[in-house]
């Protein structure tokens, strides 16, 4: 509670701050505009993409990747995270286990997950089932019961938060985990939280300010604290949001547009092979990449 939830009497901030992140970014696409085509949808995946190599993200913002389709891993991280959203939201007192069904029930409306779920055996429902009960049994052991607590954590699950540019030429978006702590008008006393069942990663810290940045362009507070917090060990990586914490993130998206920008005027992609070659659908005939991908 003292160390991550607690933002005590909150932070102030500069009163434009908002405007004036927003005014960046606008600054930032402008020079590209008009805009032929679709818009350019930039989220955290995007960015990160971006940063380990351009063809890679010209491959996706290009459309050339197959649709996504769930792998065991991606279902078992969707039925959790719908497992908590559902367990944070109840306001009975349920097992874990009936938690965990009424998730995969209300998830048999997603198009993309009722597909997986449906040509799965029995056997292999059940291990999604039990990996998704472990995860609800360890949120609770790290979190103060939000039923007990409901009216000083205020939470909120999978809150999708969307800033366009550009007249809509540019689509900013991203979806936080949990956001916690009642809001004081002028000062900064929300958390935003990412659930992760995998260990750190350097994106992890980029990626919160990413959703830092959005939650003020889109409220005009910046929150108080952002967080990556990892289920499996109960541990979490926290940054208190000051300007030095979201004023890098326009510059990202900035990169992100000029490179888009001049990619699509058919300049080629600066390559950088690595792991992420696994999964770019231009490894095959990439001349960064010497025999197998790494």
């Amino acid at each position: 509670m003292s160390d991550l939830l607690d933002p005590g009497e909150g932070r102030t901030f500069p009163a434009g701050l908002a405007h004036d992140l927003r005014r960046e970014l606008e600054a930032a696409v402008d020079p590209f505009l008009p805009w032929q085509g679709e818009a350019l949808s930039l989220s955290k995946e995007r960015l990160n993409e971006l940063g380990r190599c351009e063809g890679l993200f010209d491959a996706d913002i290009s459309g050339e990747r197959p649709p996504f389709v769930h792998g065991t891993a991606s279902a078992a991280g969707t039925l959790a995270h719908k497992s908590i959203e559902v367990d944070i939201r109840s306001r009975e007192e349920r097992d874990a286990a009936a938690i965990v069904r009424i998730a995969s029930e209300r998830l048999q409306r997603d198009r993309r997950f009722r597909p997986y779920w449906d040509e799965l055996p029995e056997e292999r429902r059940t291990v999604l089932l039990e990996r998704a009960v472990g995860s609800v049994c360890r949120f609770r052991s790290s979190f103060p019961s939000v039923r007990a607590f409901r009216r000083g954590l205020a939470p909120r699950t999978e809150l999708w938060l969307e800033t366009p540019l550009g007249g809509g030429a540019v689509m900013l978006r991203g979806k936080v985990d949990l956001l916690l702590g009642a809001s004081r008008a002028g000062r900064s006393t929300r958390i935003l939280i990412d659930l992760k069942d995998g260990r750190p990663a350097l994106d992890h810290a980029e990626d919160m300010r990413l959703y830092a940045l959005l939650y003020t362009l889109r409220t005009g507070a910046p929150p108080f604290r952002v967080a990556t917090f990892f289920l499996p060990s109960g541990e979490w990586q926290p940054e208190d949001v000051t300007e030095d914490v979201v004023w890098p993130a326009p510059a990202r998206v900035s990169t992100a547009v000029r490179a888009s920008a001049r990619l699509r005027s058919g300049a080629q992609p600066v390559l950088h092979p690595g792991h992420h070659c696994v999964r770019c659908p231009r490894a095959g005939n990439s001349p960064a990449v010497v025999g197998d991908a790494p």
